[in-house]
Formats: C-alpha cells, structure tokens, sequence
C-alpha cells in the first residue's frame, strides 16, 4: 500500500466546486461517468489505465504509460504516482487523459500506478493499477547503464621549471553496469574503460590509449532457490579465512556451487596485482603458470540448521612481486597452504565461535637455491552480543615461516586479544587488550619480543550537541633472552586524546588534543609529542566549506631538541548562477622549524572554476563545461636561503553523457 499526502483544495477551490455542482445540475445533462456514479457503477470507472493494461504486463524497459479518464477533472489537481514516487510533473496531460515514459529504467517485475483526481463534479477520484514489466521477450531484465565523461586540461601559463607537467592531456572513461536476467539467472558486467594521452610518458601501470581498467562479470542463481551457483571473472575478491585470504582482491576468477547446505568452491586469480587489459594474461586465467598464480580449492557444509560450518580448503602458487609495473629483485615466491576451519553459532549470536588450523610450505626467495620451510597458523576466537555488552576475543599463533605468495602476512608471533565495549543510553565504553611474542624460543640469535598492548575509549552523547569523547592507550615493547652482545630493550608508550565536537544544523566544528610520552626504561632516548587540531565543516544548500588548523610538537628529551609543525587548510565548493557556475578553492600552508634553526614554509592552492554550456538538445546531452584551473605552490627554506614558486593555468574542457541502453 502506498501512503500519498497532497494538498487540500483551497476554500476558493471549494466554493467553485459548489457553483459547477449546481450548474450542472440544472443547466445540463449528467456525464456519462456521473450517470454511472448515479446507477451505482462508482469512481472506479471514472480513470482506466489503456497502456499497459491494468494487471497485464508491457514489454520495454521504459514503457509508455497512457491513461483515459472519462470525467471532466481539473488538471491542476491531477496527482500520479509511480510505485510510490511522485511523477506528476512529466505527465503529458490532455482533456481526455495522461501519459508520460518514466525517467528511469523500470525494472522487471511488480509495480504499480496510482492516480488521484477532483473531477469538476467535485468528485475526488482515487484508484491504483498493477501492471508487470519484462524488458525483452527472452529475458526479464536487459540492460547496460553508462556514463560517459571525459576531462580535457590544456596549458595557458607554466613555470619553466615544471618539466615533468604535461601540457595537454585527455581522460576519458566509459563506466558501463549491464544486467542481463531471467528467472532466477542473472547475469551481470561491472567495468571501466580508460582512454589516457598526455605529451608526456606516463608512469606505470598508466598506459596511454585505451585500458579496460577494472571490470567483474558475474553469473548468479541467488539464495533462496534449491541451488545457488556464483562465478566471477575480471576483479574478484577472495575471502577464505581469517588467517589465509581475507579481503584478496586480484585478477582472476572463481566459483561456488551450493547445495543443501553443502558448498564447493574454487579460485584462479593472478598473486601480483594488475591494472588494465592488454593481453590474455592480464585475465589472470587464460595464461600464465605457478611462478605467478595462485590456485585453490575449499568445501564446506553446514551442520544444525546452519548453526555449525565445517570448511576445509587448500591453495598453492607463486608470485613474482613485480605487480603494477614494479620490480622485484628478488627471485619470486612460491607456496602452499592447507587447513580447515569451524564455526559455530549455537546461542543466537551471543557466543560465535571460529577455530582454524592451517600447514603451510614456504619458499620466500624461489633463486636462491633454500629449500621451502614448513610451519603452521592456528587460531581460537569467541565473539558474541548480550544486550548492550559485546565482545571479541581470540588466542592465535603465526609461526615464524607461515607465510602466502602474494599476501602480506602479519606472522612470527603468538599471543592473544580481546576487545569489549557496552553502550549505554548516552555514552559508549570501549576496553581492548593483546599481547603478543614472536616465536624465537628456538634461535638462541634472536631476542624474543614482546609487544603489548591497552587502551581505553569512552563516549559522551548526553547532549547531542556536543558530543565527546576520551581515549588514553599504553603500548609496551620488551625483549628477553638476548644474544650476547645485543641490548635489551624496553619501551613504554602512554598516549591520551580528546574529542570535542560541537554541531549545529550544517556546522561542524571539532577539537582534538592529544599528548603521548615514550618512555625507554634502558636507553634514555625519551621523547613526548603533543598535538592540537581544529576542523570546521559547513555546508548549506550549493555552498560547502571546511577548514583545519593542526599543531604538533616533538621534543627529545635527550637533546633537547623541540620540532614543530603548523599545518593550515582550507577548502570550499559551491555552485551560482542558476547552478550553471561552479567553483572550488583548495588551499593549504605548512611550517616546519626546529631549535636547531631548521625552517622550511610551504603554501600551495589549487583552484578551478567551470561553467556549464546549455542550449541545444544535442548540448543537453553532452553536458559540456569550459572553465579553468590554476595551480600555484611557493616553498622556502630559512636555513639554506632557497625560495622556489612554480605557478600553473589549465584551460579545462569536461562532457558527462550517462545513456542506459
């Protein structure tokens, strides 16, 4: 059911209403729509959707929507709403009825049309009209949504010394969502084609032309039906555990099967990043061998009604660390990993438990002729929510070699944490703790290290004006069992911070202090650091601004020594002139200086300035702008007497086209 709120007739209105009532019923036969509200036919009849018809279904994504009213009614007290938004304002509206094409894509499916009239009798008329759609006649939905722009900056004016700037370039990209679905089968392409020039080499992974710079084409039978079934190709992320693959986004491809609870899946992605599409390579499947892939395979089942998971998973490959145009002087990597996981959930999210397991072979440089190292990762966490208490705690061990191609791994430590928080009606508690050794018992060489860790946060909401809040946190390093020869070490570090925030309407106006001590117990190499920021953000209708003042201060207490850094910015952004004219300003300074006579000042701003270029309908579409855009940056250093001001002027020339096809 959709709620509709319009305007009451006017008293003028009504008074009129009175007047034709009368007229009509003494100057002129009844209508036929009034002769049939007379006979107990009803308002039902007085409004009859022609196109599509009522309850029928239409083909086309952006239908022709015609409706016949058979009343004399009032135009201006036509109202028209679409699936509950209000599309009053694109009807075409004759004597005899409406029409109008949606704006926007209809997707396949249920909608409804619901109109709502005054005839001249003073009768108001509501009624509502289901109808479906189908994009095509082979598939429910067909559709590609793009958007075209393109950013063309030319030279005016550049300092001489400003070798490196380019003095034309052109930055085209075609953004394209399609959807091709039917029944419970979709499938869908996500990708951003690039065109980049510019008269200057471009630095790696840009290439100049044309790039396919990200794309995801997905095939789909969602939850809920017998069997799901996802693969995915182009920009994948994989997602295996925490302790393997968590959040991996790569090249490549994968897929899962699900059945009754019971899920196969595989991956095939490359383990070095890439950007663009030049070859079959850059797939990540087509091409390429274990030097520079990584290949895995997972099964899990669900147990209990979903309560318990039961995943085992294995996975192998190499990487060549020479991703996005880098290199890599070393000779590559190569690994495995295999293991399993549970997870349950018997208490309705109260207490969630993981256990994971995992043996990994390790070869971190494939050239130098060392074996591979064995070694293994296993981890215990219980987590869960009651009532405005939650919790998270975990025991985990990564052993010194465990390690995966391609993945940065926090390994060689062993130790636990544990983060709990309650929220109260005004205020928020946050306590987290860990501690963690790394795993050298074995290497009289190393000194173990032990790394812990606490902190506190508290959140004051009373008055929702001026919240706050206080956060205090103590980091302490420490060694045992040195080598012969080697320092102990020990390292305290206690930080506190302080948030005060004051909101009102569209202005946000904040204040951030803080004060840290590193305190080396064995060393003496002592040192505070205090700091204060301040940050204002206002923004109201077509005008945002925000600024920043930051201050902070380093002071070695072995030396003496005291080094600051006052940092300023500013930046706002607003649109004039019927929102033809837009406008921002980024600007910023910098001074650094110590007591040892060092200073060095730093000013840049970066401004532009854009109109838009309206007209004709082929103007409409391309929605072009002229405008320009200014650079300027001056730098001095006090203690060497070098100043150096560069100063830059781009005519830019920019077109935005989105077309849905």
């Amino acid at each position: 059911m959709v709620l509709v709120v319009r305007k009451p007739a006017p008293f003028w209105l009504s008074l009129t209403l009175l007047f034709i009532i009368f007229a009509q019923d003494h100057c002129r036969p009844l209508s036929a729509a009034a002769q049939a509200a007379e006979s107990g036919g009803g308002p039902e009849e007085v409004v009859r959707l022609l196109q599509p018809a009522a309850g029928g279904e239409v083909i086309g994504k952006k239908p022709l929507i015609k409706g016949l009213i058979s009343a004399p009614f009032l135009k201006e007290y036509l109202f028209v709403y679409l699936d509950g938004a209000d599309v009053t304002g694109i009807l075409d509206v004759s004597a005899d009825g409406f029409s109008f094409k949606p704006a926007q894509v209809l997707m396949s499916g249920a909608h409804q049309l619901q109109v709502i009239l005054y005839t001249t009798a003073g009768q108001e008329v509501q009624q509502a009209f289901p109808f479906t759609v189908k994009h095509s006649e082979s598939f429910d939905d067909l559709l590609a949504v793009n958007q075209l722009t393109a950013r063309y900056e030319g030279r005016l004016h550049k300092s001489d010394d400003l070798t490196s700037w380019p003095d034309s370039m052109l930055d085209a990209n075609l953004s394209n969502s399609s959807l091709a679905k039917n029944g419970n089968w979709a499938l869908a392409l996500n990708t951003n084609i690039r065109y980049f020039d510019q008269d200057l080499p471009v630095p790696a992974p840009l290439h100049k032309g044309i790039n396919v710079s990200n794309y995801l084409l997905k095939l789909e039978r969602p939850a809920g039906q017998k069997y799901q079934f996802l693969a995915e190709v182009g920009d994948v992320q994989i997602n295996e555990s925490t302790s393997t693959l968590l959040n991996f986004a790569r090249r490549g491809g994968k897929a899962s099967l699900s059945y009754k609870g019971l899920t196969i899946g595989g991956f095939m992605v490359k383990a070095d990043p890439l950007f663009g599409l030049r070859s079959s390579d850059d797939t990540g499947l087509l091409a390429g061998s274990d030097d520079d892939q990584l290949k895995g395979v997972s099964g899990s089942v669900g147990l209990f009604n979903g309560q318990a998971l039961i995943k085992a998973l294995t996975f192998s490959g190499g990487a060549t660390g020479s991703g996005l145009g880098l290199y890599s002087a070393g000779g590559g990597s190569e690994g495995q990993v295999d293991g399993a996981l549970l997870q349950t959930n018997f208490f309705n999210q109260k207490f969630v438990t993981e256990v994971e397991f995992y043996d990994s072979s390790f070869d971190g440089d494939v050239s130098d002729g060392a074996p591979a190292q064995d070694d293994k990762a296993y981890r215990l966490a219980g987590s869960g929510a009651i009532g405005s208490y939650s919790y998270q705690g975990a025991y985990e061990y990564m052993g010194r070699y465990y390690n995966i191609p391609g993945q940065a791994i926090n390994n060689d430590r062993r130790g636990f944490l544990f983060n709990g928080s309650r929220a109260y009606a005004a205020a928020d508690l946050a306590l987290a703790l860990s501690k963690h050794r790394n795993n050298v018992d074995d290497d009289p060489l190393m000194a173990t290290a032990d790394t812990s860790f606490a902190s506190l946060n508290y959140n004051w909401r009373r008055f929702p004006r001026f919240p706050m809040g206080i956060n205090y946190g103590k980091t302490i390093l420490e060694s045992t069992y040195e080598p012969p020869g080697q320092m102990a070490t020990k390292i305290e570090t206690d930080m506190a911070a302080a948030t005060f925030s004051y909101l009102q309407g569209n202005l946000n106006l904040t204040l951030q202090p803080s004060y840290s001590i590193q305190n080396d117990r064995l060393a003496g190499n002592d040192s505070t650091s205090s700091a204060l920021n301040l940050s204002t953000a206002y923004s109201k209708n077509k005008l945002a601004f925000s600024s920043a003042l930051a201050f902070n201060r380093v002071k070695l207490d072995s030396s003496g020594e005291e080094t600051d850094n006052y940092l300023a910015n500013i930046q706002f952004q607003g649109k004039g002139f019927k929102e033809l004219l837009s406008y921002g300003l980024v600007g910023s300074y910098n001074l650094f200086e110590s007591s040892s006579g060092a200073k060095t000042e730093i000013f840049s701003t970066n401004c532009e300035v854009a109109y838009a270029i309206t007209g004709h309908e082929v103007i409409k579409l391309l929605n072009p702008t002229i405008g320009f855009r200014s650079q300027y940056q001056k730098s001095k250093d006090h203690l060497f007497h070098t100043e150096n001001e560069d100063v830059v002027i781009l005519l830019v020339l920019t077109s935005s086209v989105p077309f849905t096809i």
